[in-house]
């Protein structure tokens, strides 16, 4: 945890000691009185929290807010086919890492039909906020991807402009060719990928069709791969800031 996600930008809060940011801070990191950490509220502020007191009601802290706004999430966005929940949680933590606007996730022609029926699909808004919190303070970022899901590809399509999307079986060009685009969008398919009927949707609409190399990548490897080309496509690592 390398920052704090705060409720609010007061400049003295409390870090209530039941919290996992407080458990973390006390244990892991074993702040101390006159120790500093960074803290921002999600997609807004940050700031440098200076700890006070420590007592059994938890962390006092006194934060110095930067006047500067926050970089902004990259202009990334990701259509995933529904997968498996574990891997929808790994892709969903990876993205959030690299940095993202947004996920669309929707069933694929060949999802299975079971993962309709997991808690994350179904009733995981929670969790899956959880899951882009603990990117964001792992990235020292206050900057949080929306999530969006979608019935269908179609409905998935509406969303978004015309992108780029993944298919080691068609006769797309290779990846590291192509100009993704700002923003950059890229679809990467459920597991067993795409259906012959959903390859043609992605014709009719215009997207262009690219590949990984040879090699048949699991989905969140496939992701993180696509990602890390729109990132370079985009240029987004020439906006890098160094923590001050």
């Amino acid at each position: 945890m390398n920052l704090v996600l705060l409720n609010n930008t007061a400049a003295h809060q409390l870090v209530p000691a039941t919290t996992a940011a407080a458990v973390h801070l006390l244990k892991i990191i074993k702040t101390d009185i006159g120790k500093t950490f960074w803290c921002g509220v999600k997609n807004g502020a940050r700031g440098l929290a200076t700890v006070k007191n420590i007592s059994d009601a938890g962390i006092e802290i006194d934060i110095d807010w930067e006047k500067a706004v926050p970089a902004a999430a990259p202009a990334v966005c990701l259509l995933l086919g529904l997968s498996r929940p574990q891997t929808l949680k790994k892709v969903l933590a990876t993205s959030a890492e690299l940095g993202l606007q947004k996920i669309i996730i929707f069933p694929t022609d060949k999802t299975d039909p079971s993962y309709l029926q997991s808690s994350i699909w179904r009733e995981g808004e929670d969790e899956i906020n959880a899951i882009f919190c603990k990117a964001a303070e792992q990235n020292c970022s206050t900057a949080v991807p929306e999530c969006l899901r979608a019935d269908s590809l179609e409905e998935a399509l509406s969303f978004v402009p015309v992108g780029i999307v993944f298919d080691i079986y068609e006769n797309g060009v290779p990846a590291n060719e192509i100009d993704f685009g700002v923003p950059a969008v890229f679809a990467i398919g459920s597991e067993r990928g795409w259906s012959s009927r959903e390859r043609e949707i992605f014709k009719n609409r215009n997207w262009r069709f690219a590949h990984l190399g040879e090699r048949v990548l699991r989905v969140e490897t496939a992701a993180a791969f696509a990602h890390a080309l729109a990132l370079a496509s985009i240029k987004n690592w020439r906006n890098h800031q160094v923590l001050q």
